[in-house]
């Protein structure tokens, strides 16, 4: 027991310390974007009708609890540490000292596989999914995780159901169970849209919006989709020479994490959630868990290290961010904003770009569907809806981003585009543009 107890504070002071210092540089994105969402649900904001989230919402809900407490982004780390340590518990559980391999693989992946997202939740979702099977345990309960999943993150959720098509051939009965599992939350869910009138939102931004995200979002053919392919049919050819068919089906749920994206950050994903299920046979004694954490430390260092020396770091403090550790340059390119709107004395300005949610934040802004300004994440339709909003606005200034504009494959160019064209460009610095409609 003792050491159990040793074993997972370890872990929660490791995800702790990655969090908030050695894998900094994944916090002023996506982890703050999610953090940004989380907390505008505490000051009474709604998904799909205030924020443009194409996900289902349970993670932002779960986070919110604890900014409930203390909204900083510290507490905001604090909850994804929490949800690290279980995953490790259940890997525990399931591999014991075995289980140390994830650090080292989270360790050569740059951090990636526990970046601050819902994705992290649904890795835990996964694990303990598996965990259950394996155990034996109540049907209903298994049913109950996988519908969770889906609100957690509803396309890849659906995937999570794919081992259990089994049952409709052996088990019916079972599979029966495991549906009236799921359904017990997607209904709860359904009735929460509909009590506060975001079903017709919901259905835009999440299922609708999923065309336009898919097609525009697609990276195609690169390195990281060759090797998902390899690993693929590496799990088919072991499902097929196994008899347990039923523990090997669940190779094919780790395909939700890179459909439609396939990168580096998505394939990190898939790559864990895949050696969950590979070191089930992996029957050696395992010996080696001091010399897999002095290589895990090692890669992190020299992540680290090799970060630094490249981009000049500090501590940056404000309310919601203190004693936060990040990039120089990054921290800059929100000051500048700030001398922008002192030099064109502005009362009404709309911020476009990497940088818009970590400065609303900073400026006690809102979080909205203009922040996150990312192609497909508006829903059908949705960057005609963003431009007549623009049209409707009146003296109003446009601060965009150039280096999103010119280097963020995903930031929606089509609306910059636009502003280019229809209003009056005013100055612009190193890092921006500005542009004016009366």
């Amino acid at each position: 027991m003792k050491k159990n107890i040793i074993r997972l504070i370890f872990i929660f002071v490791f995800f702790m310390l990655i969090y908030n210092f050695f894998g900094y540089y994944h916090n002023i994105y996506d982890a703050t974007l999610m953090y940004g969402y989380s907390r505008s649900l505490i000051y009474g904001k709604l998904p799909y009708l205030d924020l443009n989230i194409v996900s289902t919402p349970l993670y932002f809900y779960y986070s919110s609890l604890f900014l409930l407490i203390n909204d900083s982004f510290i507490t905001f780390t604090v909850s994804n540490a929490i949800i690290g340590t279980l995953i490790f518990y259940l890997l525990f559980k399931l591999y014991d000292y075995k289980a140390y391999l994830f650090i080292l693989l989270i360790s050569i992946c740059k951090l990636y596989p526990v970046t601050q997202t819902y994705n992290l939740l649904m890795i835990f979702w996964f694990v303990l999914i598996f965990y259950l099977y394996k155990n034996k345990k109540s049907n209903y309960l298994i049913g109950l995780c996988i519908g969770l999943s889906i609100l957690t993150k509803h396309s890849i959720g659906i995937f999570f159901l794919l081992p259990f098509f089994c049952y409709l051939f052996k088990d019916i009965k079972s599979f029966f169970k495991i549906i009236l599992g799921i359904f017990i939350p997607l209904i709860l869910f359904i009735i929460y849209l509909f009590i506060f009138g975001l079903f017709k939102d919901f259905v835009n931004l999440s299922i609708l919006g999923m065309v336009d995200f898919s097609s525009t979002n697609n990276l195609g053919f690169n390195i990281w989709f060759i090797l998902s392919i390899i690993i693929i049919i590496i799990s088919i050819y072991i499902l097929t020479k196994n008899k347990d068919k039923m523990t090997y089906l669940f190779l094919l749920v780790p395909i939700g994490f890179i459909i439609p994206i396939c990168d580096f950050n998505h394939f990190s994903y898939f790559l864990f959630s895949t050696l969950v299920i590979y070191l089930i046979n992996f029957n050696y004694k395992f010996k080696y868990s001091i010399s897999i954490l002095v290589c895990s430390i090692l890669f992190i260092l020299g992540y680290f290290f090799i970060n630094i020396n490249t981009f000049k770091t500090t501590f940056y403090h404000s309310k919601y961010y203190p004693d936060f550790y990040t990039s120089s340059d990054f921290v800059k390119l929100n000051d500048d904003v700030d001398k922008l709107v002192l030099k064109y004395k502005m009362n009404n300005y709309i911020l476009l770009g990497e940088n818009a949610v970590f400065y609303n934040i900073n400026h006690d802004r809102n979080i909205n569907y203009y922040t996150n300004l990312l192609y497909g994440n508006f829903g059908y339709d949705g960057e005609n809806k963003i431009l007549k909003d623009f049209d409707n606005k009146k003296d109003t200034y446009f601060i965009i981003n150039k280096s999103s504009y010119n280097n963020i494959n995903q930031f929606d160019n089509n609306i910059c585009d636009y502003i280019f064209k229809k209003y009056k460009l005013i100055g612009e610095d190193s890092n921006y543009f500005v542009y004016y409609k009366k």
